[in-house]
């Protein structure tokens, strides 16, 4: 279908290049013992059927996404997904986008004509995830294939994965094996592939972590996967894959190659890459690439674009990538709006004496400078200190309690006496002094209420949080969203940011989860909180 070479270098160009196989002949020409040309010489054959079976008679001027979607290769419609995916006690319907259900049936026919692998290369943002879960769905309805699938991805999307299993495979049997809730059933796992009995479970979700590492525990199950047959053996973000000699890559071909295909997602267009074509050739179709014997490294020159150029022909058939430029006609309109906002007089102070603190600084460097020197006024200042003081710039346009501004030298010497004398810090009363004075006013707030210290200037009211001008537009947009049915989300670099924004939210009456760092990927509050957000 489609391989990228560069899509930066003309967004606006067709995003769709389909390239021409090599004659027969040409491949022939291939001395016998080129383990690479023999190699290739069947895949090619493979390539040229299966671009026939997709493009028919057009085959030579199908240029376009339209002619795909338009041929003859579709197998199912909406209306067998809406079979396959949908439950009988739920309001949920797995409606497909049209270029989805293209992805879909693009599978379905590698699977017909026993392609074992495929890479599913769409944009980030086209649904891949959506659309390789409705063809394992599929599998099961029109092939009686109920698996088992083994999904492999990062640890930071194996929740979502689980969620939308379960939404989109209501009939699967999905098991998350990670972490420290995994003991509890792996000596069953391994009792029963010992066993030679089926697994309890259509989907098995793992990380890739499972194969790179080297623990005990980690070989166990490693073997235990090695036991079960697989029907499809899928890698998220299979970009990953880069080295074919590492510990990772042959754990995890030892598991993928007996399966039955091998299928990749991937948001990353091919590069010009040799050893990275032929791993992703490899790994599709390992029978045909059994190369461990062979050093790579000679046989392929890195210099060679007439090489590069027949892989990416051959693999073209077996990989489908597309945009959002292109797609865009199908997608919901994104609507980008930008609120200006206009600064209190708090804030619009903090920002002001920030800037002429940075004012004085600079003007006190040049009074010192040589006459020498001024040519050079661009480095009155360290690189690191200009940087820090736009990072206070950004800090007071957010909010004003990101500095400290309330609580003078005065009040935090007083803070820090009541602090020590509760052995708060469990060190010496300069040492509280100090580390105080490195705290902006919301920091200190937060602990004056943690150990209940108030009267006097003591801890803030509601109505310092909206002293900034942005969380008083969050205070004004927000029930308006939240009366429209929108579900909102609000990303910030600072963990303090998000602190105060808790507080803004409290303060507006809008119920709020928080995701970050510091949250357990895995938990069960996790799960629900996302499970709730999305519906």
């Amino acid at each position: 279908f489609v391989v990228d070479d560069n899509e930066e270098d003309d967004e606006n160009a067709c995003s769709d290049e389909v390239f021409d196989v090599e004659s027969s002949e040409e491949i022939e020409e291939l001395q016998e013992d080129d383990v690479v040309g023999k190699a290739l010489q069947k895949c090619a054959k493979i390539s040229t059927e299966l671009r026939k079976e997709l493009y028919g008679s057009s085959a030579a001027s199908c240029e376009r996404y339209a002619e795909v979607e338009a041929s003859s290769v579709r197998i199912v419609t909406q209306n067998d997904v809406d079979v396959a995916c949908g439950a009988v006690d739920s309001g949920f319907r797995p409606v497909l986008k049209p270029y989805q259900l293209v992805g879909v049936n693009f599978l379905l026919l590698l699977h017909r004509k026993g392609i074992g692998g495929a890479i599913l290369a769409d944009e980030l943002g086209l649904g891949k995830t959506i659309q390789a879960i409705t063809y394992l769905t599929l599998l099961k309805h029109l092939k009686n294939d109920p698996g088992p699938h083994l999904i492999v991805c990062p640890a930071s999307v194996l929740e979502n994965w689980d969620i939308e299993l379960k939404k989109w495979c209501p009939s699967f049997s999905v098991l998350q094996h990670h972490g420290a809730g995994r003991a509890a059933y792996s000596k069953e796992l391994s009792s029963l592939s010992k066993a030679g009995l089926p697994p309890p479970f259509n989907v098995l979700l793992v990380c890739y972590s499972l194969f790179e590492r080297h623990s005990v525990q980690q070989k166990d199950d490693r073997k235990i996967l090695k036991r079960w047959h697989w029907s499809c053996v899928l890698m998220d973000e299979a970009h990953a894959l880069k080295d074919k000699n590492s510990y990772g890559w042959k754990n995890l071909m030892s598991v993928a190659r007996t399966a039955k295909q091998r299928l990749m997602l991937t948001g990353t267009p091919l590069q010009n890459d040799l050893h990275g074509l032929w791993l992703l050739l490899e790994f599709m179709m390992p029978d045909l690439f059994a190369t461990e014997d062979v050093d790579l490294k000679k046989r392929l020159n890195a210099e060679d674009r007439e090489l590069v150029g027949r892989m990416k022909s051959i693999l073209g058939p077996f990989i489908l990538r597309r945009l959002k430029s292109v797609v865009m006609q199908q997608l919901v309109p994104k609507m980008q709006r930008v609120e200006h906002v206009i600064m209190e007089k708090q804030q619009e102070d903090a920002y002001r004496e920030a800037i002429e603190e940075y004012r004085t600084i600079s003007r006190a460097r040049i009074a010192k400078l040589s006459e020498s020197d001024m040519n050079n006024i661009v480095g009155i200042l360290p690189q690191r200190q200009i940087s820090n003081y736009f990072v206070q710039f950004r800090k007071i346009a957010n909010h004003p309690l990101l500095v400290r501004r309330i609580y003078n030298d005065e009040d935090v010497v007083r803070f820090a006496k009541r602090l020590h004398s509760m052995g708060v810090f469990e060190c010496t009363l300069d040492r509280v002094i100090e580390e105080l004075k490195n705290y902006n006013d919301f920091s200190i707030n937060r602990l004056l209420i943690r150990y209940g210290i108030t009267g006097g200037k003591g801890t803030l009211s509601d109505e310092y949080v909206m002293l900034s001008a942005k969380c008083q537009a969050l205070a004004k947009l927000l029930p308006s969203l939240k009366r429209s049915g929108h579900r909102v989300l609000i990303f910030s670099q600072w963990t303090s940011m998000l602190d105060i924004l808790e507080w803004t939210l409290d303060v507006i009456g809008v119920t709020y989860k928080r995701f970050d760092g510091r949250c357990c990927l895995h938990s069960a509050s996790l799960e629900f909180s996302l499970s709730s957000f999305m519906g």
